[in-house]
Formats: C-alpha cells, sequence, structure tokens
C-alpha cells in the first residue's frame, strides 16, 4: 500500500517481511508515524519499520522482527540479525544512491555494528529467543540535493561464527576430500594456504576440475561472516529495480524494454503472463522514463496484493545480476567453502547430506494460499527435506509453526533457509582467483557491478536434485556454470548474499 500526502509528497512504501524500505520525501521538518502489522506466523520473520521520521541527515524508525534468536553453543554464538541500508534520490530523484551510514545506535540493548565503509549497519541482540524490538537511530553522510527521499532497506541475516568445520562428506559427486582419501572430509582450521597433494594433511578437488592450491586470499569460512537467511525475493528484486534508471532496469530484466510499450510485462520470464511463479511486472505503456515494478503473480493488473507473491524466491538471474544485486547492497558473494560452512558448521559430514543434516528427501505437495504470506505445500511441517522442483515458492514456507527441526524448515546447522531443496545459491568455485570483495553500494553508468572482477563465474549450488540424485547435496559439486547458459533456462537461478564480519 502507498500512503500519499498530497502537500508535502510523503510517501510510504509497504513491502514484505524479508525485506522493508521506507521512502519518505522531507521539503521540511515532516514526520510520518505510521504502524504496519502481519499476522500470519507463517510469515518470513515478519521485518518491518516503523515510526519512521528525518530530521536533517538523522532517521530514526522502530525496527521489529519475529523468531529471532540468541545463544551460545560449544564456545560459539549464534544468532540472526538485521543488515540495513539507505537509498537517496537527491532533489526528489528520479535516480537513487546509496548514502552512508555514519553512526548508528539502537536501544534496548541491541547492538548496531557499523563496517569501515560506513556503507550499512548489522542489527542484533543477545536474548535467546524474542520477537526482536528496537529503536534505531541512524546519521546519514554522503546526502545529495536540497532534500531526498529516503529508502531503508532491511534484509534478514544468520551469523556465521569463526571456527574450523569440514570440507567435502567423502560419498557425494565430485565432492572435495582429504588428499590421501576421497572418503575423509578435510579440515579447514584456518584461512591460510590449502595446499592440494595426496598426503593427509593436503586437500584434493577431487573431479571437480580444479587442480591448484586454494590461495590464502581466497575465503575459506573459517572467519566468521552473516549470510542471507533466505534467497532473494521477488519484493527484494522489485525494490532494486525501482532504484535504478531506465536503462539498467532494461539491463536487469529479461522483456525488452527498450520501446515505450511492452508486451511481455512479466519481466523476468519474458512472458505476458506470470511463468513457473514469477510475478515481477510493470504496465503495458511504460513510457520513456522510469519504470515502476511490481508484483501482481494473479495478474489482475493490480500490483503488491496480498496474493501477488511478493515473498516468492526471485529467478531468471544471469550472473551479472547477482553481482549487480550484491554490489548495489553492499553484499558479496559466497564461496564454495563458506556454503559448506553455512549447511554443517562444525559437525562431521554426513555423506550424501542436504543441507538440513541428513540425507532425508521428499517431494513438495500442493501449494496451499499461493503466492500469499501463508504459502506453504500441502505437507509442509509434516515431511521433512522437502523439495520443490519446479515453480519459485515463499521463502521459509516449510517452518512449523511449533516443533521445528532442521529437517521440516529446510535449515541449515546455523538456521539458513534454502542452503538445499529450493532455488540455487550461487557460488564462487575453489578454481576462481577471488579474494572476498564485497560491494561499494553503487553501479557503474551502464548499470553493472564494479566492486571486482565480475567476469568471474559461478557455480550453481544445491537447488533441487537431478534424476540422478547427485545434485542438491552439500558436498556435490555436478554444477553447470551460470555463464553459459540463457536467461530463459534459469527460472531456478536464486541470489544470496554474504557480509563479512
Amino acid at each position: 500500500m502507498w500512503v500519499n500526502h498530497k502537500e508535502d509528497f510523503i510517501s510510504l512504501f509497504v513491502s514484505l517481511p524479508t525485506t522493508y524500505y521506507m521512502n519518505m520525501k522531507v521539503k521540511n521538518i515532516i514526520c510520518l508515524l505510521i504502524t504496519i502489522l502481519y499476522g500470519a506466523s507463517l510469515s518470513a520473520n515478519n521485518v518491518r519499520i516503523e515510526n519512521f521520521s528525518k530530521t536533517g541527515n538523522k532517521v530514526t524508525f522502530d525496527l521489529k522482527w519475529d523468531n529471532s534468536w540468541s545463544y551460545t553453543s560449544g564456545g560459539q554464538v549464534h544468532h540472526d540479525a538485521v543488515y540495513l541500508f539507505v537509498k537517496q534520490a537527491p532533489n526528489g530523484g528520479p535516480s537513487w544512491v546509496h548514502a552512508n551510514i555514519s553512526t548508528a545506535t539502537a536501544t534496548n540493548n541491541y547492538t548496531a555494528d557499523i563496517p569501515a565503509n560506513n556503507l550499512a549497519t548489522m542489527v542484533y541482540h543477545n536474548i535467546q529467543n524474542v520477537n526482536a524490538s528496537t529503536t534505531i537511530s541512524l546519521t546519514l553522510s554522503g546526502l545529495i540535493g536540497a532534500y531526498q527521499d529516503i529508502k531503508v532497506m532491511a534484509i534478514e541475516m544468520v551469523k556465521i561464527p569463526t571456527g574450523p568445520f569440514r570440507l567435502g562428506d567423502g560419498a557425494s559427486d565430485r565432492t572435495y576430500h582429504r588428499g590421501d582419501d576421497p572418503t575423509k572430509s578435510y579440515p579447514v582450521t584456518g584461512e591460510g594456504l590449502i595446499t592440494r597433494g595426496s598426503s593427509s594433511s593436503d586437500f584434493d578437488g577431487g573431479s571437480s576440475g580444479y587442480a591448484g592450491d586454494i590461495a590464502a586470499a581466497f575465503p575459506k569460512g573459517y572467519d566468521g561472516f552473516y549470510c542471507m537467511k533466505y534467497l532473494l525475493t521477488q519484493q527484494q528484486y522489485v525494490d532494486f529495480l525501482n532504484c535504478l534508471p531506465r536503462h539498467a532496469q532494461d539491463l536487469r530484466t529479461f522483456s525488452d524494454l527498450s520501446g515505450t510499450t511492452v508486451t511481455n510485462n512479466f519481466v523476468m520470464s519474458n512472458t505476458s503472463n506470470p511463468s513457473f511463479g514469477h510475478g515481477i511486472s510493470c504496465d503495458n505503456n511504460i513510457g520513456t522514463g522510469n519504470i515502476t515494478f511490481y508484483c501482481d503473480l494473479d495478474n489482475d493488473g493490480i500490483g503488491n496484493e496480498t496474493n501477488d507473491g511478493q515473498n516468492k524466491i526471485a529467478g531468471f538471474f544471469t550472473i551479472a545480476d547477482v553481482y549487480a544485486y550484491l554490489d548495489w547492497a553492499g553484499l558479496g558473494p559466497m564461496t564454495s567453502l563458506q556454503y559448506e560452512k553455512a549447511c554443517r558448521g562444525p559437525l562431521q559430514a554426513v555423506p550424501l547430506e542436504f543441507a538440513w543434516g541428513s540425507t532425508l528427501e521428499n517431494s513438495a505437495g500442493t501449494i496451499l494460499n499461493e503466492g500469499t504470506i501463508q504459502e506453504k505445500f500441502s505437507n509442509s511441517g509434516i515431511d521433512g527435506g522437502i523439495f520443490a522442483l519446479l515453480d519459485a515458492q515463499r521463502v521459509g514456507l516449510n517452518a512449523p509453526t511449533s516443533n521445528a527441526t532442521r529437517e521440516l524448515s529446510n535449515a541449515s546447522y546455523y538456521g539458513v533457509i534454502g542452503l538445499s531443496g529450493t532455488a540455487n545459491n550461487p557460488v564462487v568455485s575453489i578454481a576462481e582467483i577471488y579474494s572476498g570483495a564485497q560491494g561499494n553500494g553503487q553501479l557503474t553508468s551502464a548499470g553493472e557491478a564494479d566492486f571486482f572482477d565480475i567476469t568471474i563465474p559461478l557455480q550453481v549450488k544445491a537447488g533441487v536434485p537431478d534424476i540422478s540424485g547427485t545434485k542438491g547435496r552439500v558436498s556435490s559439486y555436478n554444477a553447470i556454470n551460470t555463464a553459459t547458459s540463457p536467461r530463459d533456462s534459469k527460472r531456478n537461478s536464486g541470489i544470496r548474499g554474504i557480509w563479512k564480519l
């Protein structure tokens, strides 16, 4: 919904639980107080921003999200968090650019960390289980123009703490393993050089197609990082598209948006109707200025209704799309080693395991409450290890409201959802030269990422199993290279980023 004040041009956009932004144009010192509540317990964890105000270069708002946690186990602190970053439209736009955060405070004993580059803040707490609630105050720097539209974006994250883990399960197709024994996992005990060889202290990449050592600069997963709790949703990608200039909007979608009209207005699938659960759309008459995108899964021409699939996983992405979103958000891609750490944590590897720590797998039932925040399968919360083979589904849809387990929730050791069993997670292979660069919040004038060598290919990791049952497993590297396949084959290609500690 939009709330408009005609005289002072104040607007508030309400997005969905996995992402949230507040859009407020301020000519004078004007505050808009509004509360938005979501009643469904089966949504993602219901991130919301309330009571937003802006005075000068300072913004204040209440941040809340449900089913939050923090606990200590095995000497490690485990918690979820919310990653906040800010976009501005100088003098009313239409172009949006990043606004840095110079200071951040949080009430109720919550913590708001700011990285050295001031691109964002990570908010978390030390309470065991809670519906999180805190008031955030951000001092923004780099604001441009006499007044600005401000959008505050929020992404749920999970902390992956520093510590050792085991790489490879000794059984999956093309699994990594210890140099002297293909059935043994390789222990990762630091971020230094990993040598490939045939001794018990060496690593072997199996038949992954990589024959060299793993450079010291390549992120191993030993050092801690934050990982997106869910794959990117369609509403989150809409929020991204609506901040881009026209030429970049055309670049970051599948449909041809170079003219003043578009027939295939479902722009990610390049179709005139929703395809495989993908409902990101725009009007048929798009003119020559910036395009406004929205979700319209029910295809009735009215965007962002309660059944329009805003919380479904976004897809049809190229490598360039993945890198562009991560750069724009100040995040970076996972490496294959970080992926395995996020899945199994410090536990012993289970041969042929999925991200929920076992070999259990079940087919998805029929879809219920399609496109809503109550969307689930008929066997969600009943069967564990559910795989969804075709259509995009709501993030976190299998998690039960009580008695949750990793298998029932499709959850990793740390609580990351969807690392197996759903759309594909893009990862940087050990074959590539990568040192862990993260985005700078800006794209090039052409609309491309520029935070590192974006010609580096990404592997398709996890996702749904193939007929042979080899894909989808944590340590299986029977993957395709996303650089070589066309966009129309990538309906199950997702986006998931990380933020370094």
